[in-house]
C-alpha cells in the first residue's frame, strides 16, 4: 500500500494478511536474512511461505521496491533501505499518537472521570503509570504536530522515568533532537536518586536542574500553550520521600515494591489541563527563572 507523508510517497507492508502481495513477502522475507538475490528470495517465498508466483514477479516487485527506495541494492543482493524504516515507524508513531490523543479520552484505559470547561480539562487516573502513560502520548501530539521548535518543561517532585522508561526516554530525546525541540527536566528532589536519574539525562545533553524547593505534591509541564499540572496524593508522595532518602544504590531499589507501592497503586489522581497562552507565557518565565538561579 503507498500512502502520501510529508510529499513523499512511502510504501506500507500489509504483514499478517493471507493474501499479501509480492511486495509485502519481499519485505518479510527481508527483514528475516539479508542480503538476499531475487533468485534467493523468489525461492524461500515458494518453500517457506508457499507462495503462488513466478520469478518474474519477484523480480519485478524488488525493482519496484528500489524506485521507492524500501529497498537497496549492492554486490551481494537486495536489502531493506533503513532510513525507510525510520520514516515508517515516525509514521506509525504519529498516527498511534494522534489516535491515542484524541478527544474522545474517555475510552482511554485508567482515566475514570473528564471535565471540560472551554480551555481547561480535569482528568481523574486511577493509578500513577496510567497519568504517565497519557502524559506521554499527550505531550508527543502538541510537539511533533507542531511546525514550531517547542522547548518542554518537565519540572517533578522526583524524576522516576528512568526506572521503567530509560529505552523510551532515549528515543524520544533521540527524536526531539532531530526536530530540532528542547525537554528540560527540573526536580525539586535532591537525593542520590534524583541526582542519578538527572546525570541519566544530562548525559543525553538534556537541560536538567535541582529546585531548592522542598518536594511538593504537584508536578508541572509546559510544552507550547499547554501548562499541565499533575496532583499528587499525599501517600504518594510520602513514599516516595521515603524510597529516595533511604536509597544510597540503585541496586537497593526493589523495582516491583516499587511499582505495587507507587506506580500501580490504585488511587485517584487529578490531572488539569491549561490551554492558555498568556499564563504558558507567565510559566515559562517562571521556569526560565529557576533554570538561571544558583
Amino acid at each position: 500500500m503507498n500512502i502520501l507523508v510529508e510529499n513523499m510517497v512511502l510504501f506500507i507492508p500489509l504483514p499478517g494478511l493471507k493474501h499479501g502481495t509480492v511486495k509485502d513477502y519481499i519485505i518479510k522475507i527481508l527483514g528475516e536474512d539479508w542480503p538476499l538475490t531475487p533468485k534467493k528470495m523468489y525461492f524461500i517465498a515458494k518453500k517457506k511461505y508457499g507462495i503462488s508466483c513466478t520469478y518474474q514477479a519477484v523480480f519485478k516487485g524488488v525493482n519496484e521496491l528500489l524506485k521507492e527506495e524500501v529497498v537497496t541494492k549492492s554486490k551481494e543482493g537486495y536489502s531493506i533501505n533503513l532510513e525507510w524504516i525510520k520514516r515508517l515507524q515516525s509514521y506509525t508513531d504519529t498516527i498511534e499518537t494522534n489516535y491515542y490523543a484524541k478527544e474522545r479520552v474517555m475510552s482511554l484505559e485508567g482515566i475514570q472521570e473528564v471535565k471540560d470547561d472551554k480551555d481547561i480539562r480535569l482528568l481523574v487516573f486511577n493509578n500513577y503509570f496510567d497519568v504517565e502513560k497519557y502524559l506521554y502520548y499527550f505531550i508527543k501530539h502538541i510537539i511533533f504536530q507542531s511546525n514550531k521548535r517547542l522547548t518542554q518543561y518537565r519540572y517533578v517532585s522526583h524524576e522516576w522515568r528512568p526506572f521503567f522508561y530509560l529505552r523510551t526516554e532515549y528515543l524520544y530525546i533521540e527524536r526531539l533532537k532531530e526536530k530540532k525541540h528542547r525537554l528540560v527536566v527540573m526536580s525539586e528532589g535532591n537525593s542520590y536518586l534524583d541526582r542519578y536519574f538527572l546525570n541519566i539525562y544530562n548525559k543525553l545533553n538534556v537541560k536538567v536542574k535541582f529546585s531548592k524547593h522542598n518536594p511538593s505534591l504537584i508536578e508541572s509541564y509546559l510544552v507550547d500553550d499547554y501548562f499541565i499540572q499533575v496532583h499528587l496524593p499525599e501517600e504518594i508522595m510520602n513514599r516516595m520521600d521515603v524510597l529516595y532518602k533511604k536509597t544510597k544504590k540503585i541496586s537497593e531499589v526493589n523495582i516491583q515494591e516499587v511499582i505495587n507501592e507507587i506506580f500501580s497503586k490504585k488511587m485517584k489522581i487529578k490531572m488539569v489541563i491549561n490551554h492558555d497562552t498568556m499564563l504558558a507565557k507567565k510559566m515559562e518565565k517562571i521556569f526560565k527563572g529557576i533554570l538561571q538561579s544558583r
